[in-house]
């Protein structure tokens, strides 16, 4: 679910090392670790920025091992044998004011919902988990299209 109410559906790719790739009707989003590519067709554009710009990147490793230190952590049973996780910013220094996680019975993350510092709430659910698979890393490395425009923050 995006700010405005919306509802995007994709495909999202998570390799380590913090590459991912995420595919919706409106954007594409490729992260190689080092550089974050964020593609959006409608306006023929690409904006490329450093993986350390926390405002276009996006690590799972930090929510599951960073973020935690950081935080009041919570976690509730749910009534489907699913676990809510709850993260709260100790300080100010993250961008979100709260964070749930919800993981199933094979300790998979089933659902992420952010609420950031405006209190629009961002909820990613993912099916169809797959892990431990062979991806190759061309996947994460973004094409520009002939004649896209560039922005590059790097």
């Amino acid at each position: 679910m995006t700010a405005n109410g919306g509802v995007n559906t994709g495909k999202f790719t998570y390799k380590s090392d913090d590459k991912f790739r995420i595919e919706t009707k409106s954007r594409t989003i490729v992260g190689d670790g080092k550089s974050t590519w964020t593609f959006t067709p409608k306006n023929n554009q690409v904006v490329i920025s450093p993986a350390d710009d926390n405002t276009n990147s996006f690590s799972i490793r930090d929510y599951l091992y960073e973020y935690p230190e950081q935080c009041t952590v919570s976690t509730y049973e749910n009534e489907d044998g699913t676990y809510t996780l709850i993260l709260k910013p100790k300080t100010s220094e993250l961008d979100f004011k709260e964070v749930r996680l919800i993981v199933n019975s094979q300790k998979l993350i089933n659902q992420i919902e952010l609420t950031d510092l405006m209190n629009n709430i961002y909820n990613v659910t993912l099916e169809n988990t797959r892990i431990n698979q062979n991806i190759d890393d061309k996947l994460f490395i973004f094409e520009i299209p002939e004649g896209t425009r560039v922005i590059d923050l790097r």
